[in-house]
């Protein structure tokens, strides 16, 4: 059968030439009228099959140095029959794209002119301040956004980083009855004032629940000056609501959950997370009888000693807050360990080896330790996340410091259990992620062929983990290449297949796989392979060991003896 590549369609390879092409003018055109005009001609005679393809990928592309090119785009594309329901102008994580206060006001205008609000299901953007006093000035911007969201009747999610406020929230709370998820986290000027108008409402001089709140899934009220009084109409109305994102000023869910449970013996609530540094044994405790699906769990180390009353902690994240005292955390990891599927530690100072080792058990619990390695952006949480789970994220947010995943794999008719830890790739995250290489069984060198610098940069990889990992017999390693995003076109590779044999061959023929965390090409065969070179160290480790006994055993070996 002859071999065969995909290539890419005609249609994205048209979408990729129109991005390119108004993307180059935005650049090259300096006067604003002349970009707005070449843009908007250029979408007039663009099919319109295309034309929200190419939007979507300038919101995606432009960052706040750029972001009227996409707004003059938003105005080109005001055509009645381009249904534009999703815009985000924010991704988690990605701080170089929020906006000034000034962008966010031009948006709502061009928002109002595109006349695009009715459609809109999900709007999500994110302000940036130069000083923390124009925190003051947020209500001041959004003069006209509550009147922009009266019309907002299909919007289902709104993520408004930093920017605002209870007037907004009471709007929301009027008009949008579709709502089922709000991210206001960052902002000062929201308070319990203004979560309690998006929950209530005053019809005929009596106080009723909006439409909305019993469909809320999740809030997020992260780092805003909301209060007890806030969060408990939340967890009191919001039946559905799983997530409750954040500490919130001065106080923390967990608290407010056991006083309202103290009120209400027979409360139970739906919530998947909780964000709580107060955490006592008590508490939790009570907790765990009130919120019986709650899986993920944020808190300090020194509330750690609390957790082990939890029954279904999946997820955990922990903050060192630079403590070196992790003897609760060990404990922990020495009890219930083993069902933790994700693991985040962050602020955390010089942690001792125990913490990875306690993690890890022997080998012959059939548990392997596996690590990833490779600069930031490879594509290794995307792998992991796509052998794991078998799930891809277009827009992954970079790893900080660790995560851990576990999944079961049979080779040869045998059960390992894979601990696999992905690694932030940035200098930056050095000091988090090196005590975490002690231990490794496997390690998987990761690049992305489009990136020449991260595949130059493998060396560097293999010295720091040698070194960090204390591994005594480095050749003998089983490191396993993996060269990801091969579902790129070839023309875009900067790495050759030829580039990466000569690479593995000098370097004592390691063995490499092409791979694609997008598509899952060979993304199962690459943690295969590595499992499977392990398996036959320890087979050839074994047949050593047994050799050796036999030949101190064997009669032919040794001394003779005066009495024979």
């Amino acid at each position: 059968m002859p071999c065969t590549r995909d290539v890419a369609s005609l249609e994205s390879l048209a979408t990729h030439a129109a991005v390119t092409l108004v993307w180059s003018a935005s650049l090259l055109l300096n006067d604003s009228d002349t970009r707005s005009g070449f843009r908007a001609s250029f979408t007039d005679r663009l099919p319109s099959s295309l034309r929200e393809k190419v939007l979507v990928r300038l919101n995606r592309r432009c960052g706040p140095h750029a972001i009227f090119s996409v707004f003059d785009m938003l105005v080109a594309a005001s055509d009645p029959r381009l249904c534009v329901k999703r815009l985000r102008f924010f991704e988690p994580g990605r701080v170089e794209e929020k906006l000034w206060l000034d962008d966010v006001m031009a948006l709502y205008r061009v928002l109002d002119r595109c006349n695009i609000a009715p459609q809109l299901a999900e709007l999500s953007f994110a302000a940036k301040f130069d000083r923390l006093t124009e925190h003051y000035y947020v209500p001041l911007f959004n003069v006209g956004f509550p009147l922009l969201i009266s019309k907002m009747a299909a919007l289902t999610k709104l993520t408004m980083i930093g920017s605002c406020d209870d007037k907004i929230l009471e709007s929301l709370g009027k008009h949008c009855d579709n709502l089922t998820h709000v991210d206001v986290s960052e902002s000062w000027q929201v308070t319990s004032n203004g979560v309690n108008a998006l929950v209530y409402k005053i019809q005929d001089g009596v106080k009723m629940v909006n439409t909305c709140v019993p469909n809320f899934q999740v809030v997020s009220i992260k780092d805003t000056d909301v209060g007890v009084e806030g969060v408990e109409s939340l967890l009191l109305h919001a039946k559905k609501l799983i997530s409750l994102g954040g500490f919130f000023y001065g106080n923390n869910v967990g608290s407010v959950i056991c006083s309202m449970a103290a009120a209400d013996k027979e409360l139970r609530l739906k919530l998947e997370d909780l964000y709580d540094v107060k955490l006592t044994g008590e508490t939790a405790k009570k907790i765990n009888e009130v919120c019986p699906n709650l899986t993920a769990v944020s808190t300090r180390a020194d509330c750690v000693s609390a957790l082990t009353e939890f029954d279904g902690i999946k997820k955990l994240s922990i903050d060192f807050d630079f403590r070196v005292d992790v003897d609760d955390f060990l404990n922990f990891v020495e009890l219930k360990g083993q069902s933790l599927t994700k693991l985040e530690i962050t602020d955390a100072v010089n942690p001792c080896n125990d913490m990875t080792d306690s993690v890890r058990r022997p080998p012959r619990n059939n548990i392997i330790k596996v690590v990833l390695l490779g600069d930031g952006g490879v594509g290794k949480s995307c792998l992991m996340m796509r052998y794991v789970s078998n799930r891809f994220e277009e827009n992954s947010l970079h790893t900080l410091g660790v995560e851990l995943l576990n999944k079961d794999i049979t080779v040869k008719n045998s059960v390992y259990t894979l601990q696999i830890w992905d690694t932030a790739g940035q200098e930056r995250f050095k000091s988090l992620r090196t005590p975490f290489y002690r231990g490794a069984d496997i390690c998987l060198l990761t690049f992305a062929v489009d990136e020449r610098q991260s595949f130059d940069n493998l060396s560097n990889w293999v010295t720091e983990f040698v070194a960090y990992g204390d591994i005594k017999n480095a050749s003998n390693y089983p490191f396993v290449v993996v060269a990801n995003k091969q579902d790129l076109p070839t023309g875009i590779w900067e790495v050759t297949e030829d580039d990466i044999a000569k690479w593995c061959s000098s370097h004592g023929g390691l063995p490499y796989v092409l791979t694609s965390a997008k598509d899952a090409t060979n993304v199962e065969a690459a943690f295969s392979m590595a499992v499977e070179r392990w398996v036959e160290r320890e087979e050839k480790l074994d047949k050593q060991f047994e050799e050796n006994t036999i030949q101190m055993n064997s009669p032919s070996v040794g001394s003779s003896s005066c009495c024979s």
